[in-house]
This record gives structure tokens, C-alpha cells and sequence, in this order.
């Protein structure tokens, strides 16, 4: 029994071509977890910019709170607002000073 034997020439394009395969998953599996590694990184700092936000709030008084325009209970959606973690759902309004009596 003869079998022909393949010159090693004609094995190197499916090995180049296996290869760029490979090159190119790998590089999208790359690119993707580094967005996925980017959107953690925003999101922890949102978070922390929430807490810092909510610990500066908590510590004022009702007084103080109530000036601003807010009770206590809505510090941390006021917190979540103000960095964009949650959706904005305060009115804005314009207060016009109070003609003297």
C-alpha cells in the first residue's frame, strides 16, 4: 500500500487561517471584556459618588434639609439623582421671593 505523503506546503494556509481565526476570537473576546471591565469601573464610581453624596445629606438636620427643598427619608434618592443612578423624578421648580407684607 503506497499513500501519497502531502508536502508540508500545503498544510501551512489551514494552519495560518486556524490561527487567524483564533487571533481574531481573541481579540473580540478582548474587546469585550475590557467594556465590560470599563462599565464596572463607572458604576462602582457612581455608587460611591451615591454614598458620598447620601453621608454628606444624612448629616444635616431637618432644618436644613427641609431649606433645600427635601425630608429625610428621600436622601438617598436624592443622592441616586444627583449622580444619575436613578431617573429624575423631582419637579423642578423656580421659587420667586415672597413680596414683603
Amino acid at each position: 500500500m503506497n499513500v501519497p505523503m502531502l508536502p508540508f506546503d500545503t498544510l501551512k494556509p489551514t494552519s495560518a487561517t486556524r490561527a487567524g481565526a483564533i487571533g481574531r476570537s481573541l481579540q473580540s473576546f478582548a474587546r469585550a471584556l475590557a467594556i465590560r471591565i470599563s462599565e464596572i469601573h463607572r458604576r462602582t464610581r457612581i455608587q460611591r459618588e451615591t454614598r458620598a453624596i447620601f453621608r454628606v445629606l444624612h448629616g444635616l438636620d431637618d432644618r436644613t434639609l427641609r431649606d433645600l427643598g427635601f425630608h429625610r427619608c428621600e436622601i438617598w434618592s436624592v443622592a441616586a439623582e444627583t449622580t444619575g443612578e436613578a431617573e429624575s423624578t423631582r419637579m423642578r421648580t423656580i421659587l420667586h421671593p415672597r413680596a414683603p407684607r
